[in-house]
């Protein structure tokens, strides 16, 4: 790693001996040392106000000088951690010179150059239009399953405004069931999880592999119709391949691209960044459900949002009771989401256990899902006849059919979750973050939680440890404070939830 950075910074002094640093304290003299010992020549310090004229014996400019004496130049970030392992270094339009100083890391700069290079790579300029003359779009969802559950109302909504276009969706493979019988999708494109690429754009060869991928997907994959829109429904460049999902929409030469992101620190380096190539930015300032984030994007863009529930489109077969057998006919059904997609969000196997335990002479089974990743907690699941254990037994389409006959569903905050809530199935959700958690973060009930069924969300009261808001353990950890007795306590809640629902008419339970 060290040698390939170091190579790449020398072959770059090869052909660019003259820079400038942009910076004036220590983080300045690292570059500059580090310029030296490449035998690179440093013009000088470019600052945006400073009281000297002369720096470490070079010349210090100020932005409006360099403006109009220059075209471009070669610069290099002399702030927060300059060294051979992470300086950056390339050739600037002075176009974006102003943007370059109001970011202030390696890391972002790497990536305002790493957008620059893809709009170079696809030669491609946005042409704004508004959304109302939009015919055909094509909406990217390339992260896990809860998303694109969170994305279907955001399919259907634009589908009802634009009927007579196509309203394409590019999606993983492995997701195609949870949106395959959709009928607000004309075309549905999937990428196979060796084609997509989660990591940042912090060096050069990743950048170029993620380019190469996007392109070959795309000519493999073309859109017959010219895409007036590409629809990125994730906060911008934040999440599982949120890079490669911009790169996919940058290569189709879509008219324009719709994004959003908040108003934070974090939020307007992203906004300064990406403005190049992504026209329709929404700064959204209100913490909102993942799903409400995409049709508030719409509404701003003056598109009519006549309802907010989450639609996913089963496959209906008849029901063969292939795994369920007969004597459960007239049990009630718990489906079980027996872990997260981090460990962290894991309630320990034996917690399970001993639920289990508690109704073991009711009318109630548990059937417990999952896919690979809850191999080893299948492993530690008791033998108990009211336990139907079918993790990695099932298909997705199954697991979906399993979940529309059961009558709850209990677990971890997953995928699994997201199908329930949306086949109306109330739920009983263990988080891994506290109830003083920021209603941004990601793995809150407030962001990416359970919405327009019945439910009861299970929180730590305060985490272990040095965990403050969420968990920050990379096993089973602060989850584990929730108590069977209050997982219990929310089933039999649940179970009777008919009569209470209509009674209060509410949507969450409080015990």
């Amino acid at each position: 790693m060290m040698k390939r950075k170091y190579d790449f910074i020398n072959d770059y002094f090869e052909f660019n001996k003259d820079v400038f640093i942009y910076g004036a304290g220590i983080y300045a003299r690292y570059a500059l040392n580090i310029c030296k010992m490449f035998k690179a020549n440093v013009l000088g310090f470019i600052t945006t106000s400073y009281e000297k004229d002369e720096l470490y014996g070079l010349p210090v400019y100020e932005v409006k000088i360099i403006n109009e004496n220059y075209k471009s130049i070669n610069l290099i970030p002399g702030f927060k951690g300059c060294s051979v392992e992470n300086l950056c270094v390339f050739e600037i339009d002075i176009y974006y010179l102003d943007i370059i100083l109001n970011i202030d890391t390696v890391n972002d700069i790497l990536y305002h150059k790493a957008i620059l290079n893809i709009r170079e790579s696809f030669n491609y300029f946005p042409v704004y239009s508004e959304a109302k003359s939009w015919k055909n779009t094509l909406i990217i969802r390339l992260d896990a399953i809860g998303d694109l559950v969170c994305t279907t109302p955001l399919i259907r909504e634009i589908k009802e405004n634009i009927k007579n276009g196509n309203n394409d969706v590019l999606i993983q493979a492995k997701n195609a069931d949870v949106v395959v019988t959709n009928p607000y999708i004309d075309h549905l494109f999937v990428m196979h999880e060796k084609e997509i690429y989660s990591s940042p754009l912090t060096e050069p060869d990743i950048l170029f592999q993620l380019i190469t991928e996007a392109k070959e997907f795309v000519m493999s994959n073309q859109i017959k119709e010219h895409l007036d829109a590409v629809i990125l429904p994730m906060k911008l460049l934040e999440g599982r391949n949120a890079t490669m999902s911009l790169i996919i929409a940058v290569a189709y030469h879509p008219d324009n691209i719709l994004a959003w992101t908040d108003e934070n620190e974090c939020g307007l380096w992203v906004r300064e960044i990406t403005k190049s190539i992504v026209n329709h930015i929404h700064i959204i300032d209100e913490p909102m459900h993942e799903s409400q984030y995409h049709l508030e994007m719409l509404r701003r863009e003056g598109i009519n949002i006549n309802n907010k529930k989450d639609d996913i489109f089963i496959y209906k077969p008849k029901f063969t009771n292939k795994f369920i057998l007969k004597k459960y006919i007239n049990h009630r059904k718990i489906a079980v989401g027996i872990v997260g997609s981090d460990e962290n969000r894991n309630w320990k196997v034996n917690r399970y256990n001993e639920l289990f335990e508690l109704y073991k002479d009711c009318d109630a089974i548990f059937i417990v899902l999952g896919g690979d990743d809850a191999q080893e907690s299948a492993e530690q699941i008791i033998h108990n006849n009211n336990v139907v254990n079918l993790v990695k037994k099932t298909t997705l389409k199954e697991t979906i059919e399993l979940l529309n006959i059961c009558d709850i569903y209990v677990g971890s905050n997953t995928g699994l979750m997201h199908i329930a809530a949306a086949l109306g199935k109330p739920c009983v959700t263990l988080y891994s973050v506290m109830k003083d958690v920021s209603p941004w973060n990601g793995n809150s009930p407030h962001r990416y939680g359970v919405k327009n069924v019945p439910h009861i969300d299970l929180l730590p009261d305060q985490g272990l440890d040095d965990c403050e808001g969420y968990c920050h353990k990379n096993y089973s950890h602060c989850i584990n404070q929730i108590s069977v007795t209050e997982v219990s306590k929310a089933i039999n809640c649940l179970l009777n939830i008919d009569n209470l629902h209509k009674r209060n008419n509410i949507n969450e339970v409080n015990i």
